[in-house]
């Protein structure tokens, strides 16, 4: 035993370690967003506030080497905007020279114990004072700021927006990720987000809105007098390296507007796309603010009579972008390009975890105006801003998985009660599920994969795979189980089934159990992987059933077109309508319908017959109508059977006839009837014990023959036999067969005789017969043996027909002797001659000419008295011949068992 679970250890460690060669090994990295750790003037619910945030980010700075749900190191941290620096100071006021400084040094302060980590970093609205798109400079150095506070830790901290400002050199906005193909580029949305307006108010129009913007442009461009200086011009054309782009992000106007702020940064994302494309990289976009629905803005409109937008030709009704039109248009452009692989944005805040799982059917119409949202990966927040006062919470971050050009994603949420996170155990909507995958059925387990949340990633890898393979080896346990006996699978009648003293004795149930037991095998791996046997007790079970349902349902459908296809059956074919029938057109085609519906009656029983036979552990497809056809099919075997033995009885009488008129015995003539001759066919047992009839004439004895008859003799030599009464004088020297090279059991002698094998059943009212193996001369072990049995009445209606079967050497000249050695009566009495001095009685002796069997079925010269045993008439020899050669071929596929049990009592 201990050997057999060595072996499925080892066969198990070899699937686990045997990844596919070449491949890169797959990268991780977390995505969080919206810690919130500055949120503003302060005040009691304010702190308390800024107390969950802050507890919350240091549990994720404590957890980021290690986070639940995988094993794996995460190379680096995207955060996505919102620690909250550019919030206002207590006064209201934007925070000054002082607070920032000391804000650098809290984040710092929480960020150098977080050991060897990298962060990328994307400022969010509350990053930038009253969310101005020309406050993206400040939050640049504010990050620079923290970075040289942290340059003696071993944390290193990078603004993935630092080349928008001047639109300088694309390096200061992408990092290319290690080991992978994938290049990370930032994108500022700080300034995207569309304006609601206050609680009942008017909403306003489009012209007020638009003059709204220009004064606040006016107004930044008054604050930063200097403007913004050109940037490097870009040399990189989205069609091919080295040509230039049509609209150039660098040839914008310095003191620009802050819709051609967003157009300028829009555009200069375009080219880094592009860059990425032609240096052979996958780009994943690193945002705040997603182009989706703002789900919260959304809800109040829905639930409310005031809407809360107003309508934007071109743009998608209730976006979080209030960007121009070009904006979105260029935005759709690039993320729809196959460059594009992910986008990473946060801002949302909603309790509803369903909001953070793609593929987003809680947004509004689009129209069409909107990019590949399933590209789209949106983490929850860390903070509890608008959650305080939820009964639920979607609070958590993303695990990201980069391998080859696939991106799949993890939820993991924290549970506040507990003070810990947890990997997602919710089915994901549908789109692309928390992976960041689409709908797939591997996303139906996904509930399975996240039962044991204690278990790490290569643990539950572990025990899912052994229950796989264990499962899969049961299944073939199941296949390789010999089916039980019936009528259609057995020779010899089924045995009636034994009751079961538990369900769980039966052989079904014995294999499950069996398969349960592999986790002993993976113990043999790891000893921790004994701490979750109830978890590879659900995968067992789960992977057996959903097996053992698609195996069923697939062997169903087989059996259901086999029928189908072999059903002779006629098909439903299309009739004309009568021109003379009153029914209306159109109950035509329902009636054809109907017909053809009920059509498939037998298949859908063929269907449901093999489903239920396979779930219940039934390795046999037996089911009603297979039945029904099998049954069929022996009853036709039956009837050709009977129409070869009619035949040959046809024949026999018919030259019966011709003889007795040619010789001109009239009284055997006048005497002559049907049932002085009999053709019956039996076929051997699948034991090789005994014979029985299988197409019998009037007034055979049902019994069956067993090992002490002559037809047994031939069916297991595969040699012709006959008999006469006249052998049974000496049975103790007429040799049936030599036992020295068969060695038949039951016969320890080498030479078996008559008196051996003849025992009659009941009362013998016939005086000879012949019994002609089946198949005649082939020994083919693999083909059903039988027997053709001619028998007659009088023995010399037999010798009419084969008139030298044995060859007499009498020890006297006596007529009367001879004629006794024939069967007939005496002519004249006469005494017996005396034995000479010393010497017993003189005894005549018969010996059939058994070693020339073959010959029976072979015609006798004509014009001299035969000197074998050959036949007299050729009719009857062409009809033995023919009937010997079809009775092999009819009893090929004969079954014993169904002729007794079905066709027999009929």
């Amino acid at each position: 035993m201990r050997t057999s679970l060595h072996h499925l250890a080892i066969a198990t460690a070899l699937v686990l370690s045997a990844c596919s060669p070449g491949e890169p090994e797959a990268v991780w990295f977390i995505h969080a967003t919206d810690p919130h750790l500055f949120q503003g003037p302060d005040g009691p619910e304010q702190t308390q506030q800024d107390r969950l945030n802050r507890e919350t980010f240091e549990r994720l700075l404590a957890e980021v080497a290690d986070p639940p749900g995988t094993d794996a190191e995460p190379r680096f941290l995207l955060l996505t905007g919102d620690i909250g620096f550019g919030e206002p100071g207590d006064d209201g006021e934007e925070p000054g020279a002082d607070l920032l400084q000391q804000r650098v040094r809290q984040l710092a302060e929480m960020l150098e114990d977080a050991g060897d980590l990298t962060i990328y970093y994307v400022p969010g609205n509350n990053d930038a004072y009253e969310e101005q798109a020309g406050a993206l400079a400040k939050a640049n150095r504010f990050i620079a700021e923290v970075g040289d506070a942290l340059a003696s830790s071993g944390v290193t901290i990078r603004d993935l927006t630092a080349c928008y400002p001047e639109l300088g050199p694309s390096s200061g906005c992408t990092a290319d990720v290690a080991d992978t193909r994938f290049r990370l580029i930032g994108f500022p949305t700080h300034s995207f987000k569309t304006k609601e307006p206050e609680q009942g108010a008017e909403v306003a129009s489009a012209e007020e809105r638009q003059s709204e913007v220009d004064e606040g442009a006016d107004q930044q461009q008054a604050e930063e007098p200097a403007g913004l200086p050109v940037g490097e011009e870009e040399d990189v054309d989205e069609a091919a390296a080295g040509a230039q782009t049509d609209d150039d992000p660098t040839q914008v106007t310095v003191r620009a507007s802050t819709d051609s702020l967003h157009e300028a940064w829009v555009k200069k994302l375009r080219v880094m796309v592009a860059e990425a494309r032609n240096d052979g990289r996958k780009v994943l976009i690193a945002t705040h603010i997603p182009e989706l629905d703002d789900p919260w803005i959304l809800a109040q409109e829905k639930f409310s009579d005031t809407p809360r937008y107003t309508d934007r030709p071109g743009r998608p009704r209730w976006s979080a972008w209030g960007v121009s039109q070009e904006v979105f248009e260029t935005w759709r452009e690039i993320v729809d390009r196959s460059t594009v692989a992910a986008v990473f944005a946060g801002h949302f805040h909603t309790p509803q975890r369903e909001i953070y799982r793609p593929a987003y059917d809680w947004e509004g119409e689009t129209d069409g105006l909107r990019a590949d949202r399933e590209k789209i990966l949106v983490a929850p927040p860390l903070a509890v801003k608008r959650q305080d006062s939820s009964p639920i919470q979607a609070r958590g971050f993303a695990l990201v998985r980069l391998a080859g050009d696939d991106v799949l994603r993890r939820l993991v949420w924290y549970d506040a009660a507990a003070e810990r996170f947890v990997p997602d155990e919710h089915q994901p909507g549908p789109g692309r599920g928390r992976e960041g995958e689409r709908n797939s059925p591997v996303r139906a387990w996904s509930w399975l994969w996240n039962l044991d949340p204690e278990a790490s990633t290569l643990v539950r890898a572990t025990i899912v795979v052994i229950a796989l393979l264990a499962a899969f080896l049961t299944m073939v346990a199941l296949w390789e189980t010999p089916p039980p006996d019936s009528r259609l699978t057995s020779d010899e009648p089924a045995p009636a089934p034994k009751p079961q003293p538990s369900p769980f004795t039966s052989n079904l149930a014995k294999t499950i159990l069996a398969g349960l037991t592999g986790m002993v095998g993976a113990v043999v791996i790891d000893d921790d992987l004994a701490e979750h046997t109830l978890f590879y007790f659900v995968c067992f079970i789960a992977f057996f059933f959903v097996s053992l349902t698609v195996y069923a349902t697939w062997r169903g459908l087989v059996e259901m077109l086999r029928s189908r296809v072999a059903s002779t059956d006629e098909p439903v074919r299309r009739a004309p309508r009568r021109v003379d029938s009153t029914d209306p057109a159109w109950l035509y085609w329902p009636r054809r319908a109907g017909r053809w519906a009920l059509s498939l009656r037998a298949a859908l029983l063929v269907f449901w017959d093999s489903f239920f036979n396979v779930v219940q552990g039934k390795n046999q497809l037996e089911n009603a109508v297979l039945g029904k056809t099998i049954v069929k099919l022996q009853t036709s075997l039956v009837d050709t059977l009977d129409q070869v033995t009619d035949e040959l009885h046809r024949v026999i009488r018919e030259v019966l006839f011709d003889e007795l008129c040619r010789k001109g015995r009239r009284e055997d003539l006048a005497s002559f009837d049907r049932k002085d001759i009999r053709v019956n066919v039996s076929v051997l047992s699948a034991a090789g014990d005994m014979l029985s009839y299988v197409s019998l004439d009037k007034g055979s004895k049902l019994s069956p023959f067993g090992q002490r008859s002559v037809a047994w003799v031939a069916a297991r030599t595969g040699e012709a036999r006959w008999w006469k009464a006249s052998y049974r004088r000496l049975e103790n020297k007429i040799v049936m067969f030599d036992n020295s090279k068969e060695k038949f059991e039951g016969f320890a002698e080498s030479k078996v005789f008559l008196k051996e094998v003849f025992a009659p059943r009941g009362g013998v009212d016939y005086e000879g017969f012949l019994v002609f193996p089946i198949p005649w001369y082939s020994r083919d072990e693999s083909g059903r043996r039988g027997v053709l049995h001619v028998s007659f009445r009088k023995v010399g209606l037999m010798e009419l027909l084969w008139p030298k079967l044995e060859q007499l050497r009498p020890t006297t000249e006596d007529p009367n002797e001879l004629a006794a050695l024939r069967g007939d009566e005496a002519l004249v009495p006469s005494t017996p001659k005396p034995p000479e001095q010393g010497e017993g009685p003189a005894e005549p002796s018969i010996e059939p000419l058994y070693d020339q069997w073959r010959l029976l079925v072979k015609t006798c010269p004509t014009g001299a008295d035969p000197e074998r045993p050959c036949v007299a008439d050729a009719r009857l020899a062409t009809a033995l011949q023919q009937g010997l050669g079809v009775l092999p071929q009819v009893l090929q596929h004969f079954n014993p068992s169904l002729f007794k049990d079905l066709i027999k009592p009929r």
